[in-house]
């Protein structure tokens, strides 16, 4: 069976009114979120704004402000 969009939120909404897992609210709300406030970043980028960007990151490696792939995945890790 197909539903409609506002059929699918509206009952979303019943089953998230039900929830009483704290972990499971604090997830749900990380996930709208990471969808809601980062969509904008995926607009394209003039080459001005990449070098910008890239001449930042060159700058960064450089002074050494950089984080450790391992220790970014013990960050990670504390996320959740």
């Amino acid at each position: 069976m197909i539903m409609d969009i506002q059929t699918r939120k509206i009952l979303f909404v019943k089953k998230f009114l039900d929830i009483s897992n704290e972990k499971i609210i604090s997830k749900l709300e990380k996930i709208l979120k990471n969808e809601i406030e980062f969509k904008p970043e995926l607009n394209p980028k003039t080459s001005e704004e990449m070098k910008r960007r890239i001449s930042q990151s060159l700058n960064d490696a450089d002074t050494g402000r950089l984080i450790e792939q391992s220790n970014l995945e013990l960050e990670i890790e504390k996320w959740d």
